[in-house]
């Protein structure tokens, strides 16, 4: 057993002494955990992509600067500005001057980290849980089906 779980353990064990009902909601709840644990393996392993986009999409959610913060800077979007000869420069010129409120204002101000990068992380945030589930329910869809159907 690793060190966590002999903690865990004796935890349980300490509680058990001074509350017995506690104790067994305890433990209830670590076995559930458990076999959740070993399903969503099981489930991984038969269905890696779905499993993937899941958890791709619950990392966006609770963290979009992962993924916006290097975005922009990729596209040109940076702490001192439009970088020269990137995606964002070259919109840049075919667009001229910039209105402000606008989606590429926005942008740039994500990038130098300004008020635009709360609109960008929520949009980017938003995005991960409309991934994350989507992929879930369409993947559970079956099974649900399945389920109401014989119900019926």
């Amino acid at each position: 057993m690793d060190k966590a779980g002999k903690k865990l353990g004796e935890a349980v064990a300490k509680v058990a002494e001074t509350q017995p009902g506690a104790a067994a909601v305890m433990k209830g709840a670590i076995d559930m955990a458990k076999r959740g644990a070993q399903h969503a393996t099981k489930y991984a392993a038969a269905h890696p992509y779905a499993a993937g986009a899941v958890a791709t999409g619950t990392v966006i959610a609770c963290a979009p600067v992962v993924v916006t913060a290097p975005g922009l800077a990729l596209a040109g979007f940076g702490a001192g500005g439009i970088g020269a000869h990137t995606a964002a420069a070259t919109v840049h010129g075919w667009i001229g001057n910039v209105v402000g409120g606008s989606v590429f204002a926005t942008l740039q101000s994500a990038g130098a980290a300004g008020a635009g990068a709360a609109a960008v992380n929520g949009a980017a945030s938003m995005g991960g849980a409309a991934v994350a589930g989507v992929t879930a329910s369409v993947a559970a869809g079956g099974r649900l089906w399945s389920f109401v159907k014989g119900r019926l």
